[in-house]
């Protein structure tokens, strides 16, 4: 059992349901020592009593704006033609929770990511028709983030999508490598991405290196896309990299099915 309470969470910021597709809980975290919200924006149809299954997509929301971007993205996918009904579950961004560096800042980010494994996805998986495919997004820091739990606890996931990650000058990537290497059957899918616009420059060496990684260290298992999007900005690769990330990997997804046969 989940202990899903109804009390307020020491967030930054907190997501505000405007329909009824949406619901917001506050799972406890023995890890952080509180309730952390999560507000769950289920695809037009959702049936509970159906055989049907749903694909997870997991992201931190920082702002109002940041969620009704993501909603818009995963709306027009679960709208459109061979459409692929993905419930989307929007973390609230807790100040100090998703940093990679220092020690402190890395205790942090275990005690995220273990919530994560512990108590979110469980109760997600139990509480909705969640099917096999669970997709962690993640733009900037939170992008960062999302590499260091690629590092850190690759099965948890079926695909990262990682958009003009933060800099970063820890061994982040060193890590991603040596995982890759210790995990010969590993199966996952990354996407990564960065504009050419504005400030991207300072992130195109920590998108190259992740590039050079994957292109180093990655088993059969993982398939992976680097994307370099024209004309974009920082902000720009917010949706427009979650855009080309899901089609990347709901298309390597359905390649794999052509050929095995089954998911």
């Amino acid at each position: 059992m989940f202990a899903v309470l109804v009390s307020a969470c020491s967030s930054d910021f907190s997501v505000e349901p405007s329909d009824a597709r949406q619901t917001r809980f506050a799972i406890e975290s023995r890890h952080w020592g509180t309730p952390w919200h999560v507000t769950v924006t289920l695809p037009e149809g959702y049936n509970a009593a159906s055989e049907g299954r749903y694909a997870l997509l997991l992201h931190f929301a920082f702002d109002q704006e940041s969620y009704e971007w993501t909603r818009e993205v995963v709306d027009e996918f679960n709208a459109g033609e061979g459409q692929h009904d993905i419930i989307l579950a929007s973390l609230d961004y807790v100040d100090g929770s998703v940093e990679v560096g220092d020690e402190q800042a890395s205790e942090n980010a275990n005690k995220t990511l273990a919530h994560i494994e512990d108590a979110v996805l469980p109760f997600l998986r139990e509480e909705y028709r969640v099917d096999g495919n669970v997709i962690f997004a993640g733009w900037s820091r939170f992008g960062r983030f999302a590499t260091y739990a690629l590092a850190r606890k690759p099965e948890l996931f079926d695909a990262a999508i990682v958009r003009s990650s933060a800099p970063d000058d820890s061994d982040l990537h060193d890590r991603v490598r040596e995982m890759l290497e210790s995990k010969p059957q590993l199966e996952i899918f990354v996407y990564h991405s960065i504009g050419t616009e504005g400030n991207e420059a300072d992130r195109r060496p920590i998108f190259e290196r992740l590039k050079q990684v994957l292109q180093g260290a990655a088993p059969n298992g993982v398939q992976w896309k680097s994307e370099v999007i024209e004309g974009a900005d920082h902000v720009d690769t917010f949706s427009l990299g979650l855009r080309s990330g899901l089609s990347a990997y709901f298309e390597a997804s359905e390649q794999l099915l052509d050929q095995d046969g089954e998911p």
